[in-house]
Formats: C-alpha cells, structure tokens, sequence
C-alpha cells in the first residue's frame, strides 16, 4: 500500500530525454557534405567571405536545431526555422551538384551556340560582301572587253580605233574596276574581323569580336543586324546566378531536375534523421500503442471541434433577445444612466422622430431634463452616438448639419428596433415591481442605469 502513491507520483513526473549518439555522428556526416555543398554553392552567387560566412553559419545552425540542442522551448519557431534555413541550403546546393552533373555539357553547349550566332552573322553579313566584290569583278571585265572591242573592230560604232564610242566605254570599264578594287580592299580589311580562329575562345569573348566586326561593316550590309542579341550567344539562365535554379528546372531541364532532387534529398534525410535525435523516455506502464495514439489524437480532435460548436451556438443563443423576432441579429447590451423608466426614455426618443421625411430628431427638447445639471450624463447623446455608427448608420447628420436626421431606408428598422426594445423594457419593469411591490418605479430627478440591447449589424443581410 505504501508503494502505490509513490507510482502514481512517478507518472507525474516529466519523461526524461535521451540523445541518439550514432544517429548525430551520421548528422554530422549529412550536415558536413550538405555544409560543404551549400558553402560551395554560395560562392557561385555572393563574394567568397559571404559565401563562407553565411552558408557556415545556415548549416552550422541547421546541425543545431535538428541535434535539438537549440530552440527546444519553442517548437513551432524551431521547426520554421529549420524549413527555412534547409529551403537555402537546398537552394544553394543545387549550384554544386548542378555544376557537377552539368558543366561540361553546359561549357560545349555554350559554346555551340556562340559558333552557331557567329556563323549566322559571317552568312548574313559578310558573305553578302564577297559576292557583291565578285559581282563588281565580273562587270569590271565584261566592261573592259567591250571597250577593247569598240578599239580593236569597232563593235558598236562600226569605227576601229580610240574614237568617242571607245573613250567613253573605256571610261565606263576604268570606273568599274576602280569600285571594285576599292571595295575589295574593304572586303580584305573586314575578313580577318569575320572569319577568325574560334578555338580556346569563350562565348563571351566571340560576342565581343563578333560586335566589333558588325560595327566595321558597311552599313548597307547591317541591315539585318541593328545589333547581336545576347541570348544568342551565352545561355541567360546560367548568367543569372541567382535565378539558376528556378529557371532550369521550370524548363525541365534533366540534369537540373536531378541536382535538385539529390538537394532535396540530402537536406531531406537530414531533417528526418533529426526528428529521431530526441527520444523521450516514458514508463513501460504509460506507454501505448500507435494505433492507440492514433485513436487518442482524432477523439481529441472531435471533442474539440463539438466544444467549439457548442461555444458557437451557446454565444448564437446568448446574443437573441427573446422578444425580437423581426431582428433576428447578434445584440449588444448598452447600459445608459436615464431619469425615470427605460420605456419612457425610448417613447420620448420615439416621440421625437417625424413620422414623415426628412425623419428630423427634436434634439433640443430630448435633452431639456439632462441640461439641469451639467454633471449629469447625456444619454440621448451617448443614444444616438450608438446609433449612427457606420455598422448601423440609423441617424445621421442632414446636409445642412443642423440636424440629426433618421435616413428614409432605416426609419422602420429604427422604429421596429424602438417599438420591440419599449415592450421589453416594459416587462422588465412590470417583473421587476412584482417582485419589489408598491411603490416601485424610477425618479424622475436622478439617473438610473437601465440596459438596453441594441442590433450589433442590422444592415449585415
């Protein structure tokens, strides 16, 4: 009998917390390769210091929290932040193992494509050129033949010799091939700028010379070139480090879809070898089965949504007066200081209103009572104040401002509000002089504080 409290006062106490030792050399092998992986990422996007400073310090952080030997009182910003910091890590390491599975097919693809800009542009602009120059040469000849024909036979004035006829084709023929010297010699000039040797050169350097050369040539040969795109040349998405890894993998690229999920994967099993660090340790008497956890925790659940429906609707009952059933709305209860009964005060407030528009509030004559004495509470004040909150907007101010006005829309809301509020009011009263007997009943000289229930949003529907 003596051991049993002793039991009971052992279960009370907290699980003690023991350390798989193993599990975190294993997490410490994960975390060195995921460190390493993040570290050398990082230097492809930031300055080397930054990239060791800061990927250092997401991985040694990451070990931290998923050794739990930090954060442990705050679970829920624990785990957050270890989302967080292996969301960097996988980003970041994507870099590593993407330049390894893919920088040298990327290198040889960068470079077909900067050969394949330049080619297009030696075919558009400067071999246009070389035909032109032996367009030129070719008409320069026949020119010259012709000429010495005219001087040798006289082919066409029918007069041999250097007559007028031969003079001028002469002249034609030594024009001719003065163009086409002149431009053979721009043709030679240009071609080491068009036709280079492209080994051992980078896409950024054959787009250098490539612009160059367009800028040398002859503008009626640039026509189609305003300028050399750049995508042309270097693969946009690898330039923009940063960008990388959402741009590669929305265009399905393989080896970046791979060296994403190998990311993936390794800051993946390091999480879920953190969840297994920490283990409570719980008495064999209070230990259950998963099936039994599993079962717990969904009868938890249900209990507490019942328990929030129930609040739900309690509070649903709670804010309905009984008497309203035109109002069917959520109520909230003001308690005003008023001379004599509610039920008066409200007919009075009744009584003020113009049954035709403008629905003007006689204002001045509510307030005489309340005027007496400066120390005394407004409530036709504090009464109207509620009621023309923006939630109800029962009274507003007309356009001159000079008046408190009842808007044409809310006059029978206002009223039906009135009259319900005044039958109630009218009850109470009655209860409450049974139950005191006779005699009872509100000065007319001090405040009494009555409770009146007034529609939270009646505009809501």
């Amino acid at each position: 009998m003596t051991n049993s409290p002793r039991r009971r006062s052992n279960r009370k106490n907290k699980p003690q917390e023991e350390r798989d030792i193993l599990l975190m050399v294993v997490l410490t092998f994960f975390n060195v390769g995921s460190g390493a992986t993040t570290i050398l990422g990082a230097i492809q996007i930031l300055p080397i210091y930054l990239a060791w400073s800061v990927g250092g310090a997401v991985q040694l952080m990451l070990f931290l929290l998923q050794a739990g030997l930090a954060a442990n009182r705050a679970p829920l910003r624990k785990w957050l932040a270890i989302m967080v910091l292996a969301s960097a890590s996988v980003y970041t390491s994507f870099f590593t193992y993407y330049g390894e599975l893919a920088q040298e097919t990327n290198e040889k693809r960068a470079i077909d494509m900067a050969i394949t800009a330049h080619n297009r542009l030696v075919s558009e602009v400067y071999t246009p050129m070389e035909d032109n120059l032996r367009d030129l040469q070719q008409e320069a000849v026949t020119l010259r033949k012709i000429a010495d024909a005219e001087r040798e036979r006289g082919i066409n004035s029918g007069a041999a010799g250097y007559g007028e006829q031969a003079r001028k084709l002469d002249k034609q023929a030594l024009n001719k091939e003065i163009e086409a010297e002149n431009f053979e010699n721009t043709v030679n000039e240009l071609r080491p700028l068009f036709e280079y040797n492209l080994d051992n050169l980078k896409p950024q350097e054959i787009l250098k010379k490539d612009r160059n050369a367009l800028s040398s040539a002859p503008e009626e040969f640039r026509n189609n070139y305003p300028e050399l795109k750049r995508g042309d040349y270097i693969d946009e998405d690898l330039e923009f480090s940063l960008l990388a890894p959402y741009l590669k993998v929305k265009s399905q690229e393989e080896t970046a879809l791979i060296a994403l999920l190998i990311a993936v994967g390794v800051d993946g099993m390091a999480i879920m070898l953190g969840t297994a660090i920490v283990t409570k340790l719980i008495p064999p008497e209070e230990r259950r089965s998963p099936v039994a956890i599993v079962g717990n925790s969904i009868a938890s659940s249900i209990r507490e949504v019942k328990t929030s429906f129930a609040q739900v609707n309690n509070a649903g009952r709670e804010s309905l007066p009984l008497e309203d059933k035109d109002l069917q709305t959520a109520v909230e209860n003001m308690t005003l200081n008023v001379k004599g009964n509610g039920s008066n005060f409200l007919n009075h407030f009744y009584d003020a209103i113009s049954p035709v528009e403008p629905h003007i509030i006689n204002y001045s004559e509510l307030t005489k009572k309340y005027k007496v004495d400066e120390n005394m509470q407004n409530p036709i004040r504090a009464l109207i104040d509620k009621l023309r909150e923006p939630r109800r907007a029962w009274v507003e101010r007309n356009y001159e401002n000079t008046e408190w006005v009842v808007p044409p829309e809310h006059y029978f809301q206002l009223t039906s509000w009135l009259q319900t509020e005044i039958k109630r009011q009218r009850s109470l009263e009655a209860d409450r002089k049974k139950e005191i007997g006779y005699g009872f009943g509100f000065s007319e000289l001090e405040e009494t504080p009555v409770q009146f229930k007034i529609p939270i949003n009646p505009n809501s529907n």
